[in-house]
């Protein structure tokens, strides 16, 4: 019933009936159909270029997140846990912890490497900002707020 349909709406476009197509009306049909296949395929690569940039519009930004302080590995492993768990980690890049290697010489002589936290209490999440993923991030344990509280900011 659909063809017929297709068929009827074809003939009323084109002024034709069916009945009186050549061997060479059907190859030009056929040909246009090539065409519009080769469009349509042009077409879904466009498509998904627009599906690129708007996923580039909700671009991840880097947020300060404020934890207790000594925690920070904790928080952010158990921000990843609840990641997995609420199946958002498309929603998240990179969690950073800022630290730097230092070497220290004890009393006895030995010298000691080892890992100090630059700005503890914090963690920097980068992530889309929408209300799940504020949600979150904010009721993890251990973790304060963002910096900015209600409206975190951005750090650039």
């Amino acid at each position: 019933m659909a063809a017929h349909v297709d068929a009827t709406t074809d003939e009323i476009e084109d002024g034709t009936s069916s009945d009186n197509a050549t061997p060479t009306a059907e190859a030009a049909a056929d040909a246009a159909e090539a065409a519009a296949d080769e469009a349509a395929t042009e077409g879904d690569a466009d498509d998904a270029e627009e599906a690129g940039e708007a996923a580039a519009a909700v671009e991840k930004k880097w947020y300060a997140v404020h934890a207790y302080s000594g925690y920070e590995g904790r928080v952010r492993d158990s921000l990843k846990q609840r990641m997995e768990q609420f199946a958002m980690t498309g929603s998240f890049g990179e969690i950073l912890i800022p630290s730097e290697t230092v070497t220290d010489t004890l009393s006895s002589g030995a010298t000691r490497t080892r890992n100090k936290v630059s700005l503890p209490g914090y963690i920097f999440v980068e992530m889309e900002m929408n209300e799940r993923t504020w949600h979150l991030v904010k009721d993890t344990p251990r973790v304060i707020g963002f910096i900015g509280n209600q409206n975190p900011r951005v750090v650039p």
